[in-house]
């Protein structure tokens, strides 16, 4: 497979990934129509990070650490689906707390916002699977080192200006004004969605 293969199979592979909704689209839209702008944009920035180092681990040959201490994985699917399942109940909390109240606490905290959005995506199955296999295999310890720095980056790009649409789409007044109408059920819908990701995690 020449370079630009593996380059446009890796993408190509990648951005279905990425655009299907799991635990990152759903903790950058969470943020973002029950925060601010300000709070999605940190998160989101956080889960680019998550899939840049996922990605500088997996060209690294972290698949090959995996299948040589199977441990490390458990380890990775015990912290992984307990942080999810942790994330649930934080959303869950939330969804029923007064709109101006949840809005108020979650303003302060930006650091934690940018922190929230790395832990989701560093314990993210799918981004496990994708980074630990598919992008791990096609990336094979022969390919010429470029390809690999321009794919890293590639992964990096796409993640921040996804998910970064999401977070300004999201935080629109319009969006907001939607959400505040279903607000318990929104946020009853991404917990258990969160809780059945963590749940898959623990149990395989």
């Amino acid at each position: 497979m020449d370079a630009l293969t593996t380059l446009a199979a890796v993408l190509g592979i990648y951005i279905p990934v990425i655009v299907t909704p799991g635990p990152n689209f759903l903790v950058v839209t969470q943020t973002a129509i029950s925060s601010s702008r300000e709070q999605s944009i940190h998160t989101a920035l956080g889960v680019a990070l998550g899939s840049t180092i996922m990605a500088c681990l997996a060209v690294s040959g972290m698949n090959l650490l995996l299948q040589s201490f199977p441990q490390i994985q458990f380890v990775i699917h015990v912290m992984g689906g307990s942080y999810l399942l942790y994330l649930a109940c934080k959303v869950w909390r939330e969804g029923g707390k007064p709109a101006v109240e949840q809005h108020s606490v979650i303003s302060q905290n930006s650091g934690q916002s940018f922190r929230r959005g790395l832990i989701t995506n560093l314990t993210n199955p799918k981004a496990l699977a994708f980074f630990s296999t598919i992008f791990a295999t096609v990336l094979t310890p022969t390919s010429p080192t470029w390809v690999k720095v321009v794919c890293v980056m590639a992964i990096g790009l796409i993640s921040t200006f996804w998910h970064l649409f999401l977070a300004t789409l999201f935080a629109t007044k319009r969006i907001q004004m939607k959400y505040n109408n279903f607000r318990g059920m929104i946020h009853l819908i991404a917990a258990t969605v969160l809780a059945l990701f963590g749940a898959g995690l623990l149990i395989l």
